[in-house]
């Protein structure tokens, strides 16, 4: 699967299926947008996402870190874990397909497999499907909903700050959430 990005068809169907609408989007677009993205290659993508981040002004301590394994058992808290299997659980139901709105900002890379993560474009009220193959690395900006299909995939999270700060909001509490309007407000909506 190559990094690309295009609008979501709308269309009813499994979250996991691409949905690809034939309407490509940009990469610089979705950065506009406040989701930078690049695809990290080579033998141990853990460790290039670990330097990305650190480039990046991420501290690399146990409190900025965390991984989901979705492959094996979730090694995180019990509250991430239970956010995690929200996001797993409304991936394989098209009719409760999560929005998240995460409070602090925070760069993730696919460390195993392959996902669809869907961005929202404020602009025109539509999604944005970014595939991401192994290696993808991209900036989670505080307030930006999302959405994501990340069955059988590995990621680790690299945190601004503490990752005890994260709250995950879904759906109607993400969007009526202060800072999803300050990231509305700072894209001049």
């Amino acid at each position: 699967m190559p990094l690309r990005a295009y609008y979501h068809d709308n269309l009813p169907g499994e979250p996991h299926l691409p949905h690809d609408s034939s309407r490509p989007v940009s990469l610089e677009y979705v950065e506009k947008l406040g989701y930078p993205v690049f695809l990290l290659e080579g033998p141990d993508i853990e460790s290039q996402a670990r330097e990305a981040a650190k480039q990046r002004g991420c501290g690399l301590t146990e409190e900025s870190i965390y991984v989901w394994d979705f492959i094996d058992t979730p090694q995180s808290s019990p509250y991430v874990e239970h956010n995690a299997r929200q996001l797993v659980e409304s991936a394989r139901n098209e009719d409760d397909f999560k929005k998240v709105n995460t409070t602090v900002g925070y760069w993730a890379a696919l460390i195993t497999g392959n996902a669809y993560v869907d961005l929202h474009d404020p602009f025109d009220d539509s999604w944005i499907r970014l595939e991401a193959p192994t290696g993808t690395m991209f900036y989670n900006v505080p307030g930006g909903l999302r959405r994501a299909a990340i069955e059988n995939t590995k990621w680790i999270m690299f945190v601004e700050g503490d990752k005890s700060k994260v709250e995950m909001l879904f759906d109607k509490e993400g969007e009526d959430h202060t800072v999803h309007h300050e990231y509305r407000k700072g894209l001049g909506l």
